[in-house]
């Protein structure tokens, strides 16, 4: 099963989100899920367009998702969140969520 697979990742909060405003993040917690390259070359379909998602995290449904959210794992290995489409759980399941994301700019 899919949360057999899960490890435990911190989540951080965008904050300062204006053209000038330096970026900067707040600790939201530590959540499970794992990150999986993406297949094919998905591209991000919403907001400033182009971006890749390189990456899908699979995570439980309490995880907070918003463009720009930062995810490390225990490695210290980070991504940036661009969007989930089925934010209710896969297929209204309520079993998880799908996060496209990708490697920092």
């Amino acid at each position: 099963m899919l949360p057999d697979y899960f490890t435990y990742h911190s989540v951080y909060v965008r904050q300062g989100v204006g053209d000038f405003d330096g970026m900067s993040y707040i600790y939201a917690g530590i959540y499970k899920g794992f990150i999986q390259p993406t297949g094919g070359g998905q591209q991000y379909k919403q907001g400033k367009g182009g971006e890749q998602a390189e990456f899908v995290f699979y995570t439980e449904l309490r995880t907070p998702v918003d463009y720009g959210h930062k995810i490390v794992d225990k490695e210290g290995n980070s991504v940036m969140m661009l969007y989930t489409d089925q934010p209710q759980g896969i297929s209204g399941t309520k079993h998880h969520k799908e996060i496209a994301c990708s490697r920092f700019q």
